[in-house]
């Protein structure tokens, strides 16, 4: 085991292997949406999100990136009997792997997926619930200078719900059972800047 770790850290220390070490902080928007857990349908409003990122870039091609982003949002849940409205969060915690193409010295394009947890809490209820989350994204960079650089990026997160309407943390969701799988598809659009802390000049 010992052995294993020594390999793993001296591959990703090597600077031939480790291209660059960067930081990123986003904000941006995501878009509404809305979903059934049947008989009821949930509503997720829009609103601003913001967010950061651990970025590893490798030999110039490939890309990882361990990033959180929280929306704070309203879940609205709706049946025949009404609806009800609750204030909350949706934290995400993902890892992406992505490949960048370079359209000039200062240009680049990138593209993937990503894969993680979705946290969505109730704030007046406290109430939380853990769901997989998993997606894809893709942008531009464009490098201000050797440390400095602006990102723009476009995400799509799909956050997969199962089992009964009333595991979905929001009060006033009926309790009678769903079959399958729904949904919950959050668009965002995102920017900021990006640091390098590592960067290889071989």
């Amino acid at each position: 085991m010992k052995t294993t770790l020594c390999l793993l850290a001296t591959f990703w220390l090597t600077p031939s292997c480790f291209a660059q070490l960067g930081v990123s902080f986003l904000g941006g928007y995501a878009c509404k949406e809305q979903f059934p857990v049947t008989p009821a349908v949930v509503r997720i409003s829009d609103g601003f999100t913001y967010g950061a990122g651990v970025e590893i870039m490798i030999l110039g091609v490939y890309g990882f990136e361990l990033s959180y982003q929280r929306q704070e949002a309203e879940f609205t849940v709706s049946d025949d009997s009404g609806s009800e409205t609750d204030r909350g969060a949706i934290d995400l915690v993902l890892l992406a792997g992505y490949r960048l193409h370079a359209l000039t010295d200062v240009v680049t394009l990138y593209g993937g997926l990503a894969f993680g947890s979705a946290v969505l809490s109730n704030h007046e209820r406290d109430m939380s619930a853990y769901r997989f989350a998993w997606g894809g994204r893709a942008g531009v960079r464009y490098r201000l200078s050797d440390t400095v650089g602006f990102k723009l990026q476009l995400q799509l997160i799909a956050i997969p719900h199962a089992g009964d309407a009333s595991a979905w943390p929001i009060s006033g969701a009926p309790a009678a059972p769903s079959e399958g799988y729904a949904y919950a598809l959050q668009f965002g659009m995102a920017t900021g800047v990006c640091f390098s802390l590592f960067q290889n000049r071989e």
